[in-house]
């Protein structure tokens, strides 16, 4: 019995109901110095990318990317995931995926990130901060 559990994306409609999901694909593992950091030890990893949502604000992309272990890490293995989605989106409305960072300084190495990406210049970043303002 697999008792790992899925780091999911879920969009919500106006009704309540889930009308989107994504789960994470890309596990991070770290090992800086003595520390060992292993997400497959408590997650499971989705075996497919999901399909860009319908929504009333247009066609909305899920991924779910720990920025913080990206930055630190210089690890750019989930650039392949945002190309596919990309291409999924068939030019139509892109926009960035949800974004939900406990800190500002998240938000802005985030948008570092989509700069240095060319993404800036095709999608809209849909932001959720837990705390605090941009």
């Amino acid at each position: 019995m697999n008792t790992r559990l899925l780091n999911s994306d879920l969009i919500i409609n106006d009704k309540g109901n889930i009308v989107g999901r994504y789960s994470k694909i890309d596990l991070f593992y770290v090992q800086p110095a003595y520390l060992v950091i292993r997400e497959s030890d408590f997650t499971q990893p989705a075996s497919s990318i999901t399909n860009p949502i319908e929504t009333p604000a247009g066609r909305i992309p899920l991924g779910i990317v720990f920025y913080l272990i990206n930055i630190l890490f210089k690890d750019i293995r989930f650039y392949y995931i945002f190309e596919t989605i990309w291409e999924r989106l068939e030019k139509a409305e892109p926009i960035d995926g949800p974004i939900i960072n406990q800190y500002r300084e998240l938000a802005k190495q985030h948008q570092l990130w989509i700069s240095l990406h060319g993404f800036h210049q095709r999608c809209y970043d849909l932001r959720f901060i837990e705390f605090g303002r941009l």
